[in-house]
Order: C-alpha cells, then sequence, then structure tokens
C-alpha cells in the first residue's frame, strides 16, 4: 500500500475478488486495514468495515477459499478425463480444421497443409525461421492469423 492519503477506502464486488488465501484475505480485512484506517467495503456480499458487524466475514472467505479450490479441483478433473479420453484439449494446430460431423475430430485443411509442407521442406533444406518467412512473405502466404480470419468471414 501506498502512503499517499489520497482515498482511504477499498471496494470490491465480493470479498475474496483480491485473494483466494483466507489467511492473506482476513489479515488485510481484520489487521492491515484497520491499523491503516482503510475502509474495506464487499459491495455483492453487505460488508462494510465502518459498520463493525462483520463477525461473519471470515467464514465467508474461508468459504470462499474452499469454493475456489473445490472448483480448480473439479476443473481439472474434467480436464484430465477429456485428455486420457484422447479429446483433444485446444485449438487445432495451423494445418487442420475441426470435423464438420464430429467437431472433436481434427481432419487435415489442404491449403494450409501445402503451406506446412513447405515449411518442413524448406526447414530440412537448412532454411532458418527468418529465411522461411521472408519467402513465404515474398509469395504473399498469408499469416496463420490473416488465414484464420480469411476462412472465418
Amino acid at each position: 500500500m501506498r502512503k499517499r492519503e489520497r482515498s482511504k477506502r477499498l471496494s470490491s464486488r465480493i470479498c475474496p475478488a483480491w485473494g483466494r488465501d483466507y489467511l492473506k484475505v482476513g489479515y488485510y480485512t481484520e489487521s492491515f486495514f484497520a491499523e491503516r484506517d482503510i475502509r474495506y467495503i464487499a459491495i455483492n456480499d453487505g460488508v462494510d468495515s465502518d459498520k463493525g458487524d462483520n463477525n461473519f466475514t471470515p467464514f465467508r472467505n474461508l468459504f470462499n477459499d474452499f469454493y475456489a479450490r473445490d472448483t480448480s479441483r473439479k476443473i481439472r478433473a474434467i480436464l484430465n478425463a477429456k485428455a486420457n479420453a484422447g479429446e483433444h484439449m485446444g485449438k487445432q494446430p495451423y494445418g487442420y480444421l475441426r470435423d464438420k460431423d464430429n467437431p472433436k475430430q481434427w481432419v487435415v485443411d489442404g491449403e494450409a497443409a501445402e503451406v506446412v509442407k513447405k515449411i518442413f521442406a524448406l526447414c530440412v533444406d537448412g532454411k532458418g525461421p527468418m529465411q522461411i518467412a521472408r519467402m513465404l512473405q515474398k509469395e504473399k502466404v498469408l499469416t496463420v492469423k490473416s488465414y484464420y480470419a480469411k476462412c472465418a468471414g
């Protein structure tokens, strides 16, 4: 915190919006802010340090910390299950498209695949990344971002 006297109020939408560690949040809301005469307001949780009726706040911080950890654990479990089932976890790489019949599968994108093959051949021939990039620019080959934009619209 700065020692300037501009504003002595901190507002957030909910209690843990600026921290998920309930011990740290508790330290700031119970000690740090009080010692520095800073008013803390959590709008959606109805917390206002000026009112002094924040007896439930430490429990709310603990529940919010548990909720964040539990949600994170569940999301990791879902992503691991998808990966173990062989599902693709991200955007398809350049040179592939999502299959229209089964969006979880990728199919070769003929136009982009030719560019990928050309880049690979140039690399095998000993060309470096800058040389390859210059050659592709001379041939007016679209960048990946431009190619995706062209395909999308």
